[in-house]
């Protein structure tokens, strides 16, 4: 049971395009496989985001070989963002987590396609870009650059299909908060390069002040090789491991 849906407006976004999808009645708070299953194409920032029908949410440049995400600020304070309850109804709160939050049980895959995709130039948030995708079972993060990244609060918050992640690309010397950024992947076994060493080579930060909660709740993981995590200006380590009852 469903509908063919367009919008003029924007449903999941940020109310200034329109796109094909295909809505199945997601209900909030609850486990059903409701929401867009399908979004033909839609723009974020200088970024094309699709959903296929096989799950997998596809990344692309809009022009030439690498595109910008705007900003995913959850509120106006960052680095406490995502605070604010989403709402089916109002698309401002809903743009504040992701422009495909809505489809957010029905994500299985990420990949990045056609070139790379940069954070904002100057407070470039990462996060919940992947908050509560339940049956996100694999990313390829290969293509993200995070250079300018500010904060990467809540980014694979209650994942917790997800078993294996690859960080290794990634570079976080502008990032200020990781509170809570794995909290809940209880699936997650896995936080490791493909060679098995460390993927925090990149993690070397003199911003990073804040990584509460950062893999609480994971309690399947077994390998967390740390080498090259600098982190000296960290003033909030509460609860970092809490309930990883595998390590």
């Amino acid at each position: 049971s469903g509908k063919t849906y367009h919008s003029e407006r924007s449903d999941p976004g940020r109310g200034n395009w329109g796109f094909y999808g295909y809505w199945s009645g997601w209900s909030e708070g609850t486990t059903n496989s409701g929401g867009y299953l399908s979004i033909k194409k839609a723009q974020f920032g200088q970024t094309y985001w699709t959903l296929g029908g096989d799950g997998n949410l596809i990344l692309e440049p809009v022009n030439g070989n690498v595109g910008t995400l705007d900003s995913l600020i959850g509120t106006t304070t960052g680095d406490a963002a995502l605070t604010t309850t989403p709402s089916d109804t109002n698309y401002t709160t809903r743009y504040l987590y992701s422009p495909w939050y809505t489809c957010r049980p029905n994500i299985k895959t990420f990949d990045i396609v056609n070139g790379t995709i940069q954070t904002a130039a100057q407070n470039g948030y990462l996060n919940g870009m992947f908050k509560d995708c339940i049956n996100l079972t694999d990313v390829d993060l290969s293509d993200l650059n995070t250079e300018s990244a500010a904060g990467m609060y809540q980014m694979f918050f209650g994942c917790k299909s997800l078993e294996n992640i690859d960080m290794s690309s990634f570079k976080t010397q502008y990032v200020r908060t990781m509170a809570g950024m794995f909290e809940g992947c209880t699936a997650l076994s896995n936080v490791a390069a493909a060679d098995g060493g460390s993927c925090f080579e990149g993690f070397t930060n003199g911003s990073l002040t804040n990584v509460l909660n950062l893999f609480w709740g994971c309690s399947s993981l077994r390998n967390l090789p740390m080498t090259g995590f600098k982190t000296p200006q960290v003033t909030n380590i509460a609860y970092m491991v809490y309930g990883c009852t595998s390590l």
